[in-house]
């Protein structure tokens, strides 16, 4: 409702423009590097410097006043519709604009080595794009001009996407009217009260715009916290899915189920540094003892470039290849401070107590990561498949272990059990694999489950041998073994077994009996043992994307015959 006063033609030649505190000042330019300053993008970007000045009012200094120069050349961008800064009224034939949003370095051209040639570098129109090659000098209120271009790359990233040219990290682009919301949010709401805001303090509070807005929108928080990674502002904790992860997301491989960085012990560590200090060594984990304590330890890397804080909830799931939240449990939280880049920290340990510990069995255990810099997604708001996967794959807050509960006394093995889970409220068909590849060849496979979910279902690999109460039994399409009426798997033959299209709208429970062959037929049936030892798996898909997997592994002994090692 106010009104607002803009000069024009201010003074002879006057290159520039600027808010004063009360008015738009624009001059004609010099003719040489700038012609008049009287553009959409010019206007806009004042105009955005009072709104700035009268809603969280960013002091003009340091990182602070950097934000505020952003703010006004993002909105300006948002504004003329491109991502260059006074390109109407640049003269300068050195950059493209007066400030280039897409690559403010214009081709690695920004130069930080002395106090002139960063002067030179930001008159040539070059800007640093990432927080390690930013401006630390007094120059320039302490660089408002200068590192305002770390900010604007931030928001091209966000709102168009790409790979930035320093950290290499991709951002996928969520578009400009979600990015013009959350800063919208940031400056009326988020930033008000700390006008001396640091880029920190602007991730926290787009961290909490991001959720205020869009508090369903998995992908929406993941992509913003990665613009951030990018340029280079803020912690990065993650816990890894397996010895190959390196934290980028979304996470590619090929399995989601064996972090090697939640680890569980029958007894504390005396110096949990030395034990789980070897990030290659993926041995650590022991399985849960049924009737006692046991001790939980997670393993915690940060690849961002500031120091940050987690905290490290830890839950367990009955087993299952689709281990929907509505499942956890809580076991408890960990909390660590001050993780410094680059680094290792090992929290821990937390107690598994006793009275927590669920009955001999196959489970499976979570660890999940946050903290107000880097927040996990809100997991009781996934209500889809596809919510489920982006959680999983585009958030490095999150591992899952295979766990097995065992007592002293340890059954003989002989099968392997998964609860077959969906969201509730849905009705999806889903594929079903059961991996014998790396199994012991020998061995005799039979599948169980209710008719009433797999008569549906397409068989691969298995032939429906019986019915029995309300129970489908299937034996594995080679040669039959009449007295255990279980099937022979005979080297790599039975990789690709299981069932297509199960629609699943009640969850339900699936086993996989195996019988291990004795002395006579192991002589005859043996290849060379795997290193990790022989394993059986079940995975669930979902339009051919792995959604979980339950696994049992055994080892070799030097008896005879194997024992189970769940």
């Amino acid at each position: 409702g106010s009104n607002l006063t803009t000069i024009v033609h201010l003074g002879t030649n006057f290159a520039n423009g600027y808010w004063d505190g009360t008015q738009v000042n624009l001059g004609d330019g010099d003719g040489v590097t700038m012609d008049y300053a009287c553009s959409d993008d010019w206007l806009a970007h004042e105009f955005t410097h009072a709104y700035t000045q009268y809603t969280c009012g960013l002091t003009y200094w340091g990182e602070s006043g950097a934000l505020n120069e952003a703010f006004s050349d993002i909105f300006a961008a948002f504004i003329s519709g491109d991502w260059l800064v006074f390109e109407d009224t640049w003269l300068n034939t050195t950059a493209p604009a007066s400030r280039n949003m897409i690559d403010p370095t214009n081709g690695g051209n920004w130069v930080n080595t002395s106090e002139a040639t960063a002067r030179a570098s930001v008159f040539a129109g070059h800007q640093p794009s990432h927080w390690n090659n930013r401006y630390t000098g007094t120059w320039d209120n302490a660089g408002v001009h200068v590192n305002s271009g770390i900010i604007n790359n931030l928001f091209y990233l966000l709102t168009i996407g790409g790979t930035h040219s320093t950290s290499g990290v991709n951002v996928a682009g969520v578009g400009q009217s979600a990015t013009e919301s959350m800063l919208f949010r940031c400056m009326t709401v988020n930033l008000v009260g700390n006008p001396n805001a640091t880029f920190l303090d602007f991730r926290e509070a787009m961290m909490d715009a991001c959720q205020d807005l869009f508090p369903t929108d998995l992908f929406m928080l993941s992509q913003t916290k990665n613009a951030f990674h990018a340029v280079g502002i803020g912690p990065d904790i993650f816990v890894r899915d397996n010895t190959a992860d390196t934290g980028a997301e979304p996470y590619g491989g090929t399995y989601l189920w064996a972090s090697p960085d939640i680890i569980n012990r029958t007894a504390p560590s005396a110096n949990p540094a030395a034990d789980f200090g070897n990030l290659t060594d993926d041995s650590l984990w022991q399985n849960v003892e049924f009737g006692q304590d046991n001790f939980v330890y997670v393993r915690l890397q940060n690849r961002g470039n500031q120091a940050g804080d987690t905290a490290v909830t830890v839950y367990f799931s009955a087993a299952s290849t689709f281990g929907t939240p509505a499942s956890w449990i809580n076991i408890g939280t960990l909390v660590e401070t001050g993780i410094a880049p680059g680094t290792l920290r090992i929290a821990g340990p937390l107690t598994f107590p006793m009275a927590l510990i669920p009955a001999p069995g196959h489970y499976c255990m979570i660890g999940v990561t946050s903290d107000t810099l880097d927040p996990a997604p809100d997991h009781t708001l996934i209500s889809s498949v596809s919510d489920y996967l982006n959680y999983v794959r585009n958030t490095n807050n999150i591992a899952y272990r295979n766990m097995d509960v065992v007592d002293l006394l340890p059954g003989a093995p002989g099968v392997i059990e998964a609860e077959i889970r969906h969201l509730r409220g849905t009705r999806e068909a889903f594929d079903f694999r059961i991996d014998v590849g790396q199994f012991m060849p020998g061995a005799k496979i039979r599948v169980r489950g209710p008719a009433k979910a797999l008569n549906g279902a397409i068989p691969r690999g298995l032939k429906l041998a019986a019915r029995v109460n309300g129970q489908n039994i299937y034996d594995v399409l080679v040669g039959r073994n009449r007295e255990h009426r279980l099937e022979y798997l005979r080297g790599n033959q039975s990789k690709d077994l299981g069932f297509d299209r199960i629609v699943i709208d009640k969850d339900f429970r699936i086993s996989v009996e195996y019988l291990l062959p004795d002395k006579e037929v192991f002589k005859k049936v043996a290849r060379r043992i795997p290193k990790d030892g022989y394993r059986i798996a079940i995975h669930q898909l979902w339009k051919n994307e792995l959604v979980g997997a339950v696994a049992q592994q055994l080892r070799q002994p030097k008896r005879t015959r194997p024992k189970a090692v769940k």
